[in-house]
């Protein structure tokens, strides 16, 4: 989740500090915090977890960097907030601890992130956006052909390309337990 995109409140409904809970996050070890979505007209207050986990160095100066870029892309001032949530990933989960540990949403997470990739390289690297043809009995050759490509480079490649969005592998973490906007 993006640190401005949904504004998030605790159980009780007391506005929740995202940045002063973001200072607390000690390095590779992931945090949990038991909220709610505020309510609107609309729609009510959805429980959830948040779950962050601060990035290496490296992997936080990469995503300021793009944020930068992105706010001068759009000529705007980049907000200070943007560059310091830069460091963390922020994931937003509806699932009870009970069934899915934080450190299971993390691996969920970057299983995603990898699956996101591959399309990506395929989509770029294989042409695999449009089809050339109309035929149905080609297309569909075509894409089995491209396809086959697709995974015989992936299991090449699957060992150098299998990292960690936030810089780094995580150790097991411990199983959270549920409380009310303090970290887990």
């Amino acid at each position: 989740m993006n640190w401005q995109n949904l504004p998030l409140q605790s159980v009780t409904g007391e506005p929740f500090d995202l940045m002063g809970a973001l200072r607390q996050v000690p390095d590779t070890q992931a945090v949990e915090f038991g909220l709610q979505t505020a309510p609107t007209r609309q729609v009510s207050a959805v429980p959830v977890r948040l779950v962050v986990l601060r990035k290496s160095a490296a992997a936080t100066e990469q995503a300021q960097k793009r944020a930068r870029q992105e706010a001068q892309k759009k000529g705007r001032k980049v907000d200070p907030r943007t560059l310091e949530a830069a460091g963390y990933i922020l994931l937003l989960s509806s699932v009870p601890a009970e069934q899915l540990s934080a450190s299971q949403v993390l691996e969920l997470y970057r299983f995603r992130w990898q699956v996101e990739l591959a399309f990506k390289r395929m989509k770029s690297l294989m042409q695999l956006g449009d089809l050339p043809v109309r035929d149905p009995d080609l297309a569909r050759t075509y894409l089995y052909a491209k396809l086959l490509a697709a995974l015989l480079v992936e299991d090449l490649t699957r060992n150098f390309l299998s990292f960690s969005p936030w810089g780094f592998r995580l150790a097991t973490l411990p199983q959270p337990v549920a409380n009310s906007g303090r970290p887990i």
